[in-house]
């Protein structure tokens, strides 16, 4: 059944100090996460709620953007609920074991008198989690030029680790990005992952294991926590989370 609880990640005082307020849902059934988000975006257009980051886990499900072909879906008799949503993207997975994270974040609020940009928006997202995978994690993470996301930079094999796919209403963004940490990747044999024929999916768990390294699994909290630190500092250098002017 899907966790219902919303906890704060951090105190008071270290909310304060970040760009974004961090809230953990646990594990999440897709359809009542994405209700939940719904109403998040309301509220953050309402000035409801502060600009908030959901951290948070599926129960094991495919999603797709309005764009997908057909031909990406159902590759296998899997059983996975498929939902189509309103997102930039095209087929992923989602489910236990891969850190999800739900920006609710007003773009127009910005520093510098820079205007609102969901392509800033996109790469910050990237940089965020390229940095957790290499100070962290210790991965030779990156992104590729023309496309969305961050791999495993291995110019013969490139794998995939990160998966963006974002919306905006007046500004206001939803859904977000998906970091494989140990999640089951054999699910996502079922589909073609983000588009990408050739391209295998990844996790830091198998990276670990390719380079000998022990992988210890570790609270997703716990995980969610350091890389909401990365990611405040990235929306922090594009202006986003400053001292503005709710608009």
């Amino acid at each position: 059944m899907a966790s219902r609880s919303a906890v704060l990640i951090g105190n008071e005082k270290a909310q304060e100090a970040q760009s974004a307020r961090a809230v953990f849902w646990g594990i999440c059934e897709y359809r009542e996460a994405l209700r939940r988000m719904d109403e998040a975006q309301r509220d953050r257009r309402d000035g409801a709620i502060p600009d908030t980051i959901f951290y948070l886990e599926h129960e094991p499900v495919i999603t797709h953007g309005r764009a997908t072909p057909t031909e990406h879906l159902h590759r296998t008799d899997h059983g996975i609920p498929t939902f189509e949503v309103p997102r930039g993207g095209l087929a992923t997975y989602h489910g236990p074991g891969q850190l999800v994270g739900y920006p609710i974040i007003n773009l127009a609020n910005r520093t510098g008198g820079r205007r609102a940009d969901i392509h800033d928006y996109l790469r910050a997202l990237e940089r965020a989690l390229v940095s957790f995978l290499r100070d962290e994690c210790q991965l030779a993470a990156g992104t590729r030029k023309g496309l969305t996301g961050v791999w495993i930079e291995d110019a013969a094999n490139p794998r995939k680790i990160a998966s963006i796919g974002v919306s905006a209403r007046r500004w206001v963004t939803a859904h977000g990005f998906a970091l494989n940490i140990n999640p089951d990747l054999g699910a996502f044999r079922a589909i073609v992952p983000c588009g990408l024929e050739g391209d295998p999916m990844t996790s830091v768990e198998n990276e670990f294991a390719l380079a000998g390294r022990a992988f210890a699994a570790r609270p997703m909290k716990d995980v969610a926590g350091e890389l909401h630190r990365f990611v405040c500092a990235a929306l922090r250098e594009q202006g986003w989370g400053g001292e503005t002017r709710e608009s």
